[in-house]
């Protein structure tokens, strides 16, 4: 299993023109871009027509994963993500830059119920990881859904994520750490019984780069940071081989608190710094 962690940022998806497929009124496809979780869109059945939609960008934007967060997707579910540079079958363009052909939402399959089964106890809505392999560069994306099995007879999306991968020369160091806030509180009746208040837990990532090069310090985290700043969503996979867990440990968020680049020694070749990230929900 691959340690080196995945940290996605400056989505580019809200720039672009959300199209096609079926949705329903109440629940529109430009919800995808809202930054309320709780608004979601909804595809008004499950046929292929319906549950597929097209980002449209006046130019072409790179990016190497595609994310769907807050998904009711069921095990069964399959995606697939088709890029152009012009419209699709144009004399510009006749054919597609990328066509990730058709994959599954869970990657490693479920062979039983006891088996990397799909949890989401506090309902959050599992996310989908369109990692495309590559680097694409394109401004017209289609991405298509098919999940007929799905119990509600419907699609549901929280937030549509392109964003770029923050590229650093060093992995996150040991001693990161992930954690979870407590989700349930104790409450005292005027009686004096205990009752208690469940919520959803939110979960956090803390991440150090110790020995981090001079150029990635300031090109790459720096220009996050800026960019990002503490109101800007990212989105973090930290294990993005281990298909058992991934979906488990990555998750929607923001900038908690960002480290000061500290020069080191040996000639100020070395940075170091770090980072926490918080869950949106």
């Amino acid at each position: 299993m691959s340690t080196s962690g995945k940290l996605y940022y400056n989505d580019q998806s809200r720039n672009g023109v959300l199209s096609g497929g079926s949705w329903n009124a109440s629940f529109p496809l430009t919800n995808m871009q809202e930054s309320r979780l709780s608004l979601v869109a909804r595809s008004t059945d499950l046929t292929f027509t319906s549950t597929k939609f097209t980002i449209t960008f006046t130019a072409n934007i790179t990016t190497e994963a595609i994310f769907l967060i807050g998904t009711n997707l069921d095990v069964n579910a399959e995606w697939r993500v088709t890029a152009f540079t012009a419209s699709p079958g144009s004399p510009d363009n006749p054919v597609s830059v990328y066509d990730s052909s058709v994959r599954s939402f869970w990657p490693s399959g479920v062979s039983s119920p006891d088996q990397r089964v799909i949890r989401d106890p506090d309902h959050k809505g599992m996310p989908l990881f369109a990692l495309l392999g590559q680097t694409v560069t394109a401004s017209i994306w289609q991405v298509e859904l098919f999940n007929t099995t799905n119990a509600v007879a419907y699609i549901e999306i929280a937030r549509l994520f392109m964003g770029t991968r923050l590229s650093t020369t060093r992995n996150f160091a040991t001693g990161a750490s992930f954690t979870r806030d407590p989700n349930t509180q104790t409450e005292k009746a005027l009686g004096g019984a205990l009752f208690f208040n469940r919520h959803k837990n939110i979960r956090s990532w803390n991440f150090l780069y110790p020995h981090e090069d001079y150029a990635t310090a300031w090109d790459e985290i720096d220009t996050m940071s800026e960019l990002c700043g503490i109101n800007d969503p990212l989105f973090v996979v930290p294990f993005p081989d281990d298909v058992d867990r991934m979906q488990k440990h990555s998750f929607l968020c923001t900038i908690s608190q960002m480290n000061a680049l500290e020069m080191m020694a040996a000639g100020e070749t070395r940075v170091s710094t770090g980072f926490s990230l918080r869950e949106i929900i």
